[in-house]
């Protein structure tokens, strides 16, 4: 009998240890494809995904291209600095130093397009333009009183009346932040302190001048260089940077939803967001949280390519409506993609709540799992194309049927209201005065529910950006023929 007992005791243990060991097996799976995704998210922005071409294109870092133009637009630079010491060129070729270091302002760009050059060389064209007509202006007028201290009294006087008109009159016009606009103040000075005659120059206005002519000059090398070595078009950098935010939108959309498969099964605590936002520790940070902190950042870069298509030759060379086109598909997907992250903050948040529970089969966390791959693939434009349509197919064909199912059967034992609406309106505002918490009046229920809905809405729009992103392949240049990172 104690045998027998012994026995039944032993084989419990034994299922136990094995239903230990399941569980550790799939928390270190959960935590092994955690930590892929964090690799490919951090990694990604190094991998040529641009687009649908992103296998086809061979890599060029970015800091190669920006140290090779840096390179020759000084090393021409300097050749109109170093010139000028040879005997015969002493007497006529003026001080070149300001050539050299506009090359540098100029070329020093966070940005490695090539648009991003040529809008700093119109900048700082018409900020010089603007700044030396004026600084001339009130020069040459100057040059009416014959005694240094007439003339330093009206210099004095007009750099003063300058410096508060010109800019009240670019403030009040929205030109504060405008590059051009600082400049034309710096320019200015520079040209009208050329005509002090405390130096007794026989033309006071040369080396105000000359210093123009030189800016203008590094302005020339820069927009040369930026346009003959290795050009990068602003068109193929948006295209493929939307292409790494969607992929940044995938993986952030994947690690939620495993996030909040580990609370549900009570496998991870994840803090707060008023603990995390009130701590500048990056330790105080999951993986999810910083996925999709990152992918906002992504998105706002992405959309700063707008304002430089313009600027982009390659991109100007195409048709109106080509242009057109182009603009609508890529802002439609920015826009999409940002709808979904959205739907990710929101799941992000309910995961935090403390009464986010889940009491009913496993087969719905087994469900999120399911989809949390899906939607990674989905996003993902640098696996195979077969790969995304497969995912996008089961996302809508299979997943979707079965969650909608599991929220058919949490709609018939928990009910449909998320939120209570039988608190006193006195009671509900007194609490909204009072700005406490909404479980102190009973106004916060189940989230559960309201979790899977955002599911759905999250499925729905993650297989809609997909099959967007089907309908229009962007062109590309001659200059296209590589990516970056």
């Amino acid at each position: 009998m104690k045998q027998n007992e012994t026995k039944k005791d032993d084989d419990i243990d034994d299922d136990d240890d094995d239903y230990e060991d399941d569980n550790n097996n799939k928390a270190k799976a959960n935590q092994s494809r955690q930590e892929s995704q964090q690799e490919t998210l951090h990694s990604e922005s190094k991998s040529p995904a641009s687009s649908f071409h992103v296998s086809q294109r061979p890599v060029l870092p970015s800091s190669f291209i920006f140290a090779l133009r840096i390179c020759v637009n000084v090393s021409l630079a300097s050749l109109f600095h170093l010139i000028r010491f040879f005997p015969s060129n002493n007497d006529i070729w003026p001080d070149a130093i300001w050539i050299y270091v506009t090359v540098t302002i100029v070329s020093w760009q966070p940005r490695i397009d090539t648009a991003a050059v040529l809008r700093k060389t119109v900048d700082r064209t018409v900020g010089t333009v603007v700044g030396s007509i004026l600084g001339l202006a009130i020069g040459f007028l100057s040059l009416v009183f014959n005694d240094l201290q007439g003339q330093s009294i009206f210099l004095g006087f007009m750099v003063g009346l300058h410096g508060f008109v010109y800019p009240y009159v670019c403030d009040r016009m929205g030109l504060r932040e405008q590059y051009p606009a600082s400049l034309g103040l710096w320019t200015f000075g520079i040209v009208v302190f050329g005509f002090y005659n405390g130096n007794e120059l026989d033309q006071p206005w040369q080396p105000g001048v000359y210093r123009v002519v030189n800016i203008l000059i590094g302005c020339v090398i820069s927009c040369v260089t930026a346009l003959v070595v290795w050009p990068v078009s602003t068109r193929q950098l948006f295209v493929q940077d939307v292409a790494q935010q969607i992929q940044r939108t995938g993986i952030s959309a994947s690690l939620t939803l495993q996030n909040a498969v580990a609370v549900l099964r009570g496998e991870r605590i994840v803090p707060p967001l008023m603990q995390i936002w009130s701590t500048s520790s990056p330790l105080a940070r999951d993986d999810a949280y910083t996925a999709y902190v990152q992918n906002i950042e992504k998105w706002k870069s992405c959309r700063m390519h707008l304002s430089y298509l313009g600027y982009d030759p390659w991109f100007r060379a195409m048709s109106t409506l080509e242009q057109e086109t182009f603009r609508q598909h890529m802002v439609a997907r920015l826009g999409r993609s940002f709808r979904i992250q959205t739907n990710i903050m929101s799941l992000d948040a309910i995961v935090r709540f403390d009464d986010f529970v889940y009491r009913g089969p496993p087969v719905a966390l087994e469900l999120l799992e399911s989809i949390a791959q899906c939607t990674r693939c989905a996003l993902d434009f640098s696996i195979d194309p077969d790969q995304r349509e497969k995912a996008a197919t089961d996302l809508l064909q299979l997943h979707l049927i079965q969650l909608r199912g599991i929220l058919v059967q949490m709609l018939e034992t928990e009910g449909s209201s998320t939120f209570s609406t039988d608190v006193d309106l006195e009671e509900l505002l007194d609490w909204v005065k009072s700005g406490e918490n909404m479980a102190g009046v009973g106004i916060q229920g189940e989230q559960t529910m309201l979790f899977f809905q955002l599911v759905e809405q999250l499925i729905l729009r993650v297989a809609r950006l997909h099959y967007y992103c089907k309908t229009y392949d962007p062109p590309m240049g001659p200059c296209e023929c590589w990516s970056i990172w």
